[in-house]
């Protein structure tokens, strides 16, 4: 009976860490040519993994100072990580790095190619200027595409393509035809938190709206990784709130 007791207190337990409190989400747009992500998301995407997701917006070109363990996500918005040859994260790589590491979600979407560094991930991977493109879903990719909205592999238009993929990545969505050298969907963990890159294009409204069933997959990917680490903590350290959990990642 004692044992019974104890699995329902840590069962309890890890809900009650998984299940209270807001989501806290900073999308960045670039400054140069900012997207609608954060529009789209505000008016649209109000509750992730049934909690509550609040926004907050910046417009940009460093990060650094924004980046904060009161955010849960950051989203960095059309070309926001890299613009028409002005690399914008190179300042940035030590406080992402250290904001992921700690169980924050990195998540960005299409990027200009002219002037790409990956030197701030944490592994390397190239930008190809490309039109757009259907994808090839992995087995790794299919919750990505799957939860809450089954969006096809063609749904989204997609802008720009990843090439020449350190082995540590984890390749989410090849582009058609082109398995095993050029992808649209790639992520990579750090520490406790992950690096979620998927190549939509959100420059204008028309492709934001179509992207939009994506990009709410993409958020609640996102926080159901954090949601699984939650829960780790919660029955392995005997946390009490979700908030104490959230604040010592």
């Amino acid at each position: 009976m004692k044992k019974l007791i104890l699995f329902l207190f840590l069962t309890t337990l890890g809900s009650l860490a998984v299940c209270a409190g807001a989501w806290e989400v900073l999308v960045a747009d670039a400054a140069a040519e900012p997207g609608l992500e954060f529009q789209q998301l505000s008016d649209n995407v109000n509750n992730a993994q049934g909690e509550e997701v609040n926004y907050a917006q910046i417009v940009t070109t460093g990060l650094e100072k924004e980046i904060s363990e009161k955010y849960d996500v950051i989203w960095l918005g059309w070309n926001c990580s890299s613009d028409d040859g002005a690399f914008q994260r190179a300042g940035d790589a030590n406080a992402i790095a250290d904001f992921v590491e700690a169980g924050g979600i990195l998540v960005t979407s299409a990027t200009d190619n002219n002037g790409w560094n990956s030197d701030w991930l944490p592994a390397a991977l190239t930008v190809l200027d490309t039109g757009d493109y259907d994808l090839e879903l992995t087995d790794e990719g299919q919750k990505l595409f799957s939860e809450p909205n089954d969006v096809g592999p063609g749904d989204a238009v997609m802008d720009e393509r990843y090439s020449a993929i350190d082995d540590a990545w984890t390749i989410l969505g090849w582009g058609a035809g082109m398995e095993g050298s050029e992808a649209g969907a790639v992520q990579i963990a750090l520490g406790k938190g992950l690096y979620l890159m998927v190549s939509i294009d959100t420059r204008n409204a028309g492709n934001t709206q179509i992207a939009l069933p994506l990009m709410e997959n993409m958020l609640n990917y996102a926080i159901s990784h954090i949601q699984e680490n939650m829960a780790v903590e919660a029955t392995g350290k005997l946390a009490t709130t979700w908030a104490s959990i959230k604040d010592h990642r």
